[in-house]
């Protein structure tokens, strides 16, 4: 795996980093005072939970930023009730999308899983929005499979032989195995995009970490990656 463990280990350590220091606080404090408050562990699960939102959300805005196929990139939205969203539309409607831009959405939507998982686990465990996301990937798989092009998908596992495969536990009972390697083969894809631009995933996970509940503007996000998207579609 690229990311070091020390890379993950001191990012992560900065979402707890206030939890720990109240915590010290209120130890030093007891000694006065003989009831302290005792710091929730929900508040700690909270930014835990918090942490993986934002690795999702960066995947989305990697895949996005870098992609033909989305118009732009205007917002990351990161809420307090530990959901989030990227606003990055498209340059085409999935109903009446070509095999491209199918191809293409399925792997935009899958590329939140492949962020979270890239950063927290390798195991396929998937939660919350997660679902919504594969759901919407589905959209897409579905139309390829119609049009009996979905090989097309399917043919880029050929290019991850040796990479695990995610399980998607829960809606994978639902699924035949078709849809199933749709799903597998965009979201391999995903992560190698995300792979490819390592540096910037990690430092933009970590802004949105510290930035906590909040909106990154479009100006921000264009700063951020210090280019024009000049690959984008008119």
């Amino acid at each position: 795996m690229l990311l070091s463990v020390l890379a993950v280990s001191g990012a992560v350590g900065l979402v707890i980093w206030g939890y720990v220091r109240m915590r010290d606080n209120e130890r030093g404090q007891a000694k006065k005072d003989p009831s302290p408050p005792v710091v929730s562990e929900k508040a700690v699960r909270s930014a835990a939970v918090r942490a993986r939102t934002c690795a999702h959300e960066t995947g989305h805005t990697i895949v996005a930023w870098y992609s033909k196929h989305i118009l732009s990139v205007d917002q990351i939205v990161i809420g307090q009730d530990e959901e989030g969203v990227v606003y990055a539309p498209p340059a085409y409607d999935v109903k009446t999308a070509d095999t491209s831009a199918l191809i293409e959405h399925a792997i935009l939507k899958m590329a939140g899983c492949a962020g979270d998982l890239l950063l927290f686990s390798e195991e396929g465990f998937v939660y919350g929005g997660a679902v919504l996301d594969m759901m919407h990937a589905l959209q897409a798989i579905t139309l390829l499979i119609r049009r009996h092009e979905s090989d097309l998908l399917v043919s880029r596992l050929n290019s991850y032989i040796g990479i695990p495969r995610p399980r998607f536990y829960i809606i994978d009972s639902s699924l035949t195995p078709l849809e199933v390697d749709c799903l597998a083969a965009a979201y391999l894809e995903a992560r190698q995009r995300i792979i490819e631009h390592i540096d910037q995933f990690e430092e933009l996970w970590e802004m949105l970490v510290l930035m906590g509940p909040g909106t990154m503007s479009a100006q921000v996000i264009a700063a951020f990656f210090g280019e024009p998207r000049h690959w984008a579609p008119k």
